[in-house]
């Protein structure tokens, strides 16, 4: 069965958008990047892939940026403020596109879990002290999450000290 073409936020806070970035710049970020295997995939796949990453972003990220819509019916949490999309969301995307390639992005089964489900490991109500879990999985292949590492610093760029511990650490 065919998938819908993606509907690329341009800018102006589209109603119907699914995506921030297209195929086309998911296959020239890997193919950039010497990663030949995945720029290959087909059209549907990174579609599939890029809608997916999009989601997910605005799911754990989205609530962490701060501005006005620029649209008030806008699907997707950017653009903000009138302002053009950061182009660091972008790679952002195409990594977390990656990342739903090899597998569910939440939930059973994914790679790496997400920031907000770091869980509380130390809690101390005296001076206020609380130390966070480790939010990769025990048994994680060190691509996901050198990749899930890449895609918190790069949310950092334009969402600040807003990521969860200012992004997970290695």
């Amino acid at each position: 069965m065919p998938v819908a073409a993606l509907i690329v936020e341009d800018g102006t806070g589209l109603e119907y958008a699914d995506a921030y970035c297209d195929v086309d710049f998911v296959r020239t970020y890997f193919e950039d990047r010497g990663d030949a295997v995945f720029a290959s995939e087909t059209d549907t796949i990174l579609t599939t892939c890029i809608r997916r990453a999009t989601q997910f972003f605005d799911i754990e990220w989205g609530p962490r940026a701060s501005g006005v819509p620029t649209n008030l019916t806008q699907a997707l949490v950017f653009p903000l403020d009138e302002e053009a999309l950061p182009p660091k969301l972008l790679q952002a995307i195409a990594e977390l596109a990656k990342l739903a390639f090899a597998g569910p992005l939440a939930g059973v089964g994914a790679a790496v879990q997400s920031p907000s489900s770091a869980s509380v490991k130390k809690l101390k109500a005296g001076s206020v002290e609380i130390e966070y879990g480790d939010i990769v999985k025990d048994r994680i292949e060190t691509d996901a999450a050198d990749r899930f590492y890449l895609i918190e610093k790069l949310a950092a760029s334009f969402l600040g000290a807003k990521t969860i511990n200012g992004g997970s650490s290695r």
